[in-house]
């Protein structure tokens, strides 16, 4: 990586990042007029993680999209190569998601995040060194969301949705950081996909059970039915939810992807 590097967003993504590079996270709020690292490397990490119900989504998408515009159009001009973090919620219920997977926004959220994803593709056919990533869900020390997984894998009953031999969407965030300052170390443009490409649900949970010194049973069961023992949390059974529907985000960025093995020493160790 080239010159001095930029992150702009403070969240759990952004802060991890930011360490791992030896440089300060700043907070998108405060990034109205900051300049890029001439000739250096600008990361956005930034924006929002969620759109509230009461949100008005075309004001946020405004918002965001004015925002994020400015600081691409003063990258441009420092002739920066700049790294935008997006989702792979952009594809909807796509089963296989690719940087050429078609736009197909199911929630509010994702409706923003490919907002956002066709600003940055302007700004590309504009002339600026740009790549935007859709990322798989990202699973790491410090998230809740990590947490409650690593826990459920301790359960000797798990309810998964589908059966347990199909993918899910699932980027570890060790792997996440090696791919974002591989991107902003190449001259790759457009729209990649950021994911560990095959993760069977049921490898991972074994595996997250086996670095915890157990072997969950897992039972298949259809969708609405797993929604109801969410309801009831009747059994003692534990369920997995929406989390374990079909997906498989692909890796398309020059890295080998940790096995589910060594993901599951990685999210239990913290």
């Amino acid at each position: 990586m080239s010159g001095d590097t930029m992150i702009i967003g403070a969240g759990w993504i952004g802060r991890h990042l930011a360490t791992s590079l030896g440089v300060t996270a700043i907070p998108q709020r405060k990034a109205i007029d900051v300049v890029p690292p001439s000739g250096g490397s600008l990361i956005i990490a930034g924006g929002r993680s969620s759109v509230a119900v009461g949100d008005n989504l075309s004001e946020v998408v405004e918002e965001e999209c004015s925002a994020l515009s400015a600081i691409l159009d003063r990258a441009n001009q420092e002739g920066c190569r700049v790294v935008v973090l997006g989702s792979s919620d952009v594809c909807g219920s796509a089963q296989v998601i690719t940087g050429s997977t078609p736009v197909d926004p199911l929630t509010p959220y994702a409706r923003l995040k490919a907002a956002r994803e066709r600003v940055v593709i302007d700004a590309i056919e504009g002339g600026l060194n740009a790549v935007v990533a859709r990322v798989a869900p990202v699973h790491g020390p410090g998230k809740a969301q990590t947490a409650r997984l690593v826990q459920l894998a301790r359960r000797r009953v798990i309810a998964v949705p589908g059966g347990a031999g199909h993918s899910v969407g699932f980027i570890t965030l060790a792997d996440l950081t090696s791919a974002v300052i591989a991107l902003a170390s190449s001259n790759q443009r457009g729209v990649v996909s950021i994911g560990a490409g095959v993760t069977p649900i049921g490898d991972l949970l074994r595996a997250l059970g086996r670095a915890q010194g157990t072997t969950p049973r897992l039972i298949s069961v259809p969708v609405p039915f797993a929604e109801h023992l969410a309801a009831s949390r009747s059994g003692g059974v534990a369920w997995l939810g929406r989390f374990a529907l079909p997906r498989r985000v692909e890796m398309e960025v020059a890295l080998e992807p940790m096995s589910v093995e060594s993901a599951a020493e990685y999210l239990t160790s913290a």
